[in-house]
């Protein structure tokens, strides 16, 4: 078996390093996640509709039975516009008062959304300044047809810089100095993030692959020439024949090797190496939303210019058209195309239902996380959802309100949930999900693991280096 040995031993020293890189980081995205714009304080950001500046009759171009998938509107700085979704196409633009694209969003309005964005918040905001940038370190794998970004630096004490689309006017990125230095510690050389790498995403894809095949191999190996080791011989330091820090590299390596196996073979998962878990995504149906639905409901709207509305965003249901307004105090309303209040029913439910999950699915109002649909510090989940099951098992999450699908957990994303986020997050239960719970239960199995990297790079700087230390064999 000095074949075994041999080949952890060598592995240890090309990839045992990676593997303490990723536990250290692990640490730090318990508690500080990669940073990300939240599109639901952006919504909280907004302005109220502006009504005198909202012009349906001008929306001609949009008119007749032009279809598309979405249509979203809401204030840029001090102008109404309209967002529209058609298929693969880029989301095209226009000003909601004088029915004329915009080709480009102006520096004034990024700056004036970024300060919404962080004022709401009880930022004290100095001079804001603006560059226009195609990607960064934060932006790098983000927002691909939103670009180029504008990044601006809003000069408050917590040095926040928001990154603005120039072509949709979102706010796309959100990060503080606190969160790019966290970032740099911890998501970025968790995922092997940096941005030379990672804005080539197939090469990327395959240094984390097969880095991650290296490291199950050094932590499989590592596992068996454990075992075969334990009991060979007894002596002062208990079941095992090793000496030193050898010594409690075996005792760590038998009580926390499996875990670090499961750890680098679940990240290899999530890369979905080769096809071996396809997802989950969220089907986009067809929409059969068109111009005049559009401009209908805005007519009508504007006659009776409600003064609390922030965005009105399309919510077509079976082939009907609805819209959901965001009010300012957070709350939501479904219209239809008349600008009624519509509430969803049943029959619309068991309509929908059946379109996305067969003839034969059933449902129910679920108020509590399930398995597939639950919430992390630092992803939210929608609560209560309706929750349909298709005769084969899978699940569809349909938002109460509108009836549209915000979640799918078929047979692949089953499998993912299992295989790679219960296994790499050990989020079983809301209270292991929770920050208590991991700092409580993930926390200490995480130093353990660390521990065990740790030691094993001592050794191969050692053997590297061929410093003095005790040499005697686990075999």
């Amino acid at each position: 078996m000095r074949w075994l040995v041999l080949t952890h031993r060598y592995l240890g020293i090309g990839v045992g390093w990676l593997m303490l890189l990723w536990c250290l980081s692990g640490i730090v995205m318990i508690y500080s996640p990669f940073p990300r714009a939240e599109e639901n304080r952006r919504v909280r950001s907004l302005a109220p509709l502006d009504w005198t500046r909202i012009s349906p009759s001008k929306l001609g171009g949009f008119g007749g039975r032009e279809g598309f998938s979405r249509f979203q509107l809401e204030m840029l700085a001090d102008r109404a516009v309209l967002r529209l979704w058609a298929g693969e196409e880029p989301v095209r633009l226009t000003d909601a008062g004088t029915g004329l694209a915009i080709a480009h969003v102006s520096e004034d309005e990024a700056i004036a959304a970024a300060t919404a964005y962080l004022g709401n918040y009880g930022h004290q905001i100095a001079r804001a300044s603006v560059d226009l940038i195609s990607h960064d370190q934060w932006t790098v794998a983000t927002a691909t047809t939103d670009r180029p970004l504008y990044r601006v630096k809003m000069g408050d004490v917590a040095r926040t810089e928001i990154y603005v689309s120039s072509r949709t006017g979102f706010v796309v990125q959100a990060t503080s100095r606190k969160s790019r230095f966290w970032g740099c510690l911890g998501a970025i050389p968790h995922w092997l993030y940096p941005t030379v790498l990672r804005q080539r995403p197939q090469v990327w894809s395959q240094v984390v692959i097969w880095a991650s095949i290296a490291a199950i191999c050094l932590a499989l190996s590592g596992l068996v020439v454990g075992v075969l080791a334990l009991g060979r011989s007894a002596g002062p330091y208990g079941r095992t024949v090793c000496r030193g820090v050898l010594h409690w590299h075996h005792v760590s390596g038998l009580v926390f090797g499996a875990l670090a196996l499961s750890w680098v073979a679940s990240g290899l998962l999530s890369m979905n190496p080769w096809g071996v878990l396809k997802g989950g995504d969220v089907e986009r149906l067809p929409a059969g939303v068109n111009g005049d639905d559009v401009q209908t409901l805005l007519e009508s709207l504007r006659e009776r210019a409600p003064p609390s509305i922030q965005e009105i965003t399309s919510a077509p249901l079976t082939g009907v058209f609805f819209a959901v307004a965001t009010r300012t105090d957070g709350s939501r309303v479904r219209y239809d195309s008349s600008a009624t209040v519509h509430p969803l029913s049943a029959g619309e439910i068991g309509a929908q239902v059946r379109s996305v999950a067969g003839a034969d699915a059933t449902w129910s109002m679920l108020r509590r996380e399930d398995a597939y649909h639950y919430k992390l510090p630092e992803d939210q989940a929608l609560l209560p959802v309706i929750r349909a099951e298709s005769p084969g098992g899978d699940y569809y999450y349909l938002d109460p309100l509108s009836g549209a699908v915000v979640g799918r957990a078929d047979s692949d994303y089953r499998s993912y949930r299992w295989w790679h986020n219960a296994l790499h997050r050990l989020d079983f239960s809301p209270t292991l999900r929770s920050p208590t719970g991991r700092t409580v239960f993930l926390l200490p199995l995480l130093l353990g693991t660390t521990g065990l990297c740790g030691i094993g790079c001592f050794l191969a700087l050692r053997r590297v280096l061929r410093l003095p230390g005790k040499k005697r064999k686990c075999l």
